[in-house]
């Protein structure tokens, strides 16, 4: 018997601690929107998602027609309002999300330290989740390691972001 990690869609999400089922309702809406727009975008311009995720991602967009230029401002605008609305859901309107498409070395400074705090925060929550769970069932309380805590380790060094090569793949190339 193989002793390998696999990965499981079926089981990958089965203890991420999504926020409560009323607020998950509440980002429907906002999430069908963004998909719908993101759709039309990928069929007007006959591209795929890593084409089109790098164009959201590149702070310059240079030689772009007009009208995709405006569609793909109003589609970092969309993942910036979901973005909002995901920290409303779970209660955490003391973070400020980044901009979508960071500019700046402060701008990536600015992600890097918020995606360590929103790890920290789901890390916590999961912990808390799985105890309660313990409790109800009459188990002992699950042992988890603490997490870092990103507020409490004082400033960090900005992650560099990983280079990309013009002929690395995704699972999500449809180009």
């Amino acid at each position: 018997m193989k002793t390998d990690l696999r990965y499981s869609a079926s089981e990958c999400f089965e203890t991420f601690p999504f926020p409560p089922e009323a607020q998950l309702a509440s980002l429907e809406p906002l999430g069908q929107q963004l998909y719908d727009a993101r759709a039309a975008y990928l069929l007007a311009t006959d591209s795929g998602l890593t084409t089109t995720y790098n164009q959201l991602k590149d702070p310059h967009l240079h030689d772009l027609p007009p009208e995709h230029l405006a569609a793909l401002l109003h589609l970092r605008h969309l993942h910036e309002q979901l973005d909002r609305a995901v920290l409303a859901a779970y209660g955490w309107s003391d973070l400020t999300a980044p901009p979508f498409c960071p500019a700046t070395p402060a701008d990536r400074a600015a992600l890097a330290l918020f995606e360590d705090l929103v790890i920290d925060r789901l890390f916590a929550l999961n912990a808390t989740r799985a105890a309660a769970e313990a409790r109800t069932l009459g188990l002992p309380a699950p042992r988890t390691p603490a997490a870092p805590s990103a507020a409490s380790a004082g400033p960090r060094k900005p992650r560099a972001p990983k280079p990309r090569s013009r002929n690395q793949t995704s699972l999500l190339d449809e180009d």
